[in-house]
């Protein structure tokens, strides 16, 4: 392994746990600069497929709305990386919790299916969908990374 591919996958690791944090927070600012200008956010929780800017900024109000009065901890594990030049593929679990009055609990638990790009030194989500478990689910579709 090359020590560039090294870099790169330590950049997704960093893409995805600033995702989850600025999920936890709410930050629209921080949400748009994960994501390429069109980029794509599915999800069954907050209401569906999200495409652009402007999607990208109503699944931002749709979190804070769904997770009012509660303080949500998105968590990712099991993180895969496939590299090809300037594209990628990244699969991982997802477990989110949820703390309110004092109790935490298990929100949902799933997997996140993505392609990311390289733009410029910086990985951005082109396409980034949540499964969840326990929900049915269709087919995953084939994801190429070139």
């Amino acid at each position: 392994m090359q020590l560039s591919e090294i870099e790169d996958r330590f950049k997704i690791h960093d893409l995805f746990a600033r995702y989850m944090r600025t999920i936890d927070n709410y930050d629209e600012a921080e949400l748009l600069a994960c994501f390429t200008e069109d980029g794509v956010l599915e999800t069954p929780v907050l209401g569906g497929t999200f495409r652009g800017r402007d999607g990208q900024r109503q699944f931002v109000r749709n979190a804070r709305k769904a997770g009012e009065g509660m303080q949500m901890r998105h968590l990712f594990t099991n993180l895969e990386v496939e590299l090809n030049g300037e594209r990628a593929r990244a699969r991982a679990y997802l477990v989110v919790t949820s703390a309110q009055d004092g109790k935490t609990s298990i929100f949902h638990a799933g997997h996140y299916d993505c392609r990311l790009k390289k733009v410029g030194d910086h990985w951005l989500f082109e396409y980034r969908e949540v499964f969840i478990d326990g929900r049915p689910q269709r087919a995953l579709p084939s994801i190429s990374v070139t």
